[in-house]
């Protein structure tokens, strides 16, 4: 079958990209050359793909896989999407510099989904030493089909939080669950009916996931240790002042790209 009489089948733009990323071509070329028959095997996984968008279903699901950081991540309804915003949580760890600490500075991605924090971490800096854990089995065993397709060398575990994390780190990342139950009803239904409500639902008003790892981390982090939390663009107030409840010191808020607030991080006192 030509293009041009595939791209009838789904006239929308997700069908034009669902197209260009089956063949490898580009967007503007699928429509340059709409004369250029497609195989049978090709044609089909579009056909295929094309019913499952016409469910809601986002496509990078139907893909089978999105990119984080140039890296290109499987992901499925196990596990949420990784979103350009949360680059903004992993840079600012991966500018640390770890000066007279540890010969190999601990880091613990917390609530780690696909493990796109974490291995990327691992994959810009080999030395250091990255656990990746989740409270989804499930989420883990796409990490670490990630960790393994990229070459990442991570610990992966599975834990509610720090339950079954006895030690302590230099480091601790996390995007905890943080969306409010009245704002998770009013997501793209891409979003609230497929991706997995486990990942995005913090609770009445989305802090509760900050409430348990706030004061649990402490246990967890050496004296000097930093807290780096993901948080919801209008959640940087309540959760600086969690920090402060809570003893962390130099608390401080940084925003993404799109000039939203992002990013919430802390230090736990040395004494």
């Amino acid at each position: 079958m030509r293009i041009h009489e595939l791209l009838k089948k789904a006239p929308h733009a997700d069908g034009s990209r669902l197209l260009a990323e089956l063949t490898g071509m580009s967007v503007s070329d699928v429509f340059l050359h709409s004369e250029r028959e497609v195989d049978r095997e090709t044609e089909a996984r579009y056909v295929f793909g094309v019913e499952r968008l016409n469910r809601g279903e986002p496509m990078q699901y139907v893909l089978g896989y999105a990119y984080f950081y140039g890296r290109q991540f499987f992901v499925d309804p196990r596990v949420l999407i990784p979103r350009y915003d949360t680059e903004a949580v992993f840079e600012d760890v991966n500018e640390l510099r770890f000066e007279g600490a540890a010969p190999v500075p601990k880091v613990l991605d917390l609530c780690t989904g696909s493990g796109c924090i974490g291995i990327s971490l691992k994959l810009e800096h080999p030395d250091w030493d990255l656990t990746l854990s989740d409270v989804s089995a499930d989420a883990l065993e796409v990490a670490k089909k990630n960790a393994l397709h990229l070459g990442a060398e991570v610990r992966c575990v599975q834990s509610d939080l720090f339950s079954n994390l006895p030690e302590v780190f230099d480091v601790i990342v996390s995007n905890p669950p943080y969306v409010s139950d009245a704002v998770l009803e009013t997501l793209e239904p891409c979003v609230r009916d497929h991706e997995p409500r486990l990942a995005l639902s913090g609770g009445a008003d989305g802090l509760g996931f900050y409430r348990r790892i706030l004061p649990e981390a402490k246990a967890h982090l050496v004296p000097g240790g930093q807290l780096f939390v993901e948080i919801g663009d209008e959640q940087e107030e309540d959760v600086k002042a969690l920090f402060l409840e809570n003893g962390y010191e130099e608390v401080r808020g940084e925003r993404d790209l799109s000039g939203r607030s992002r990013v919430v991080h802390g230090v736990l006192s040395k004494e």
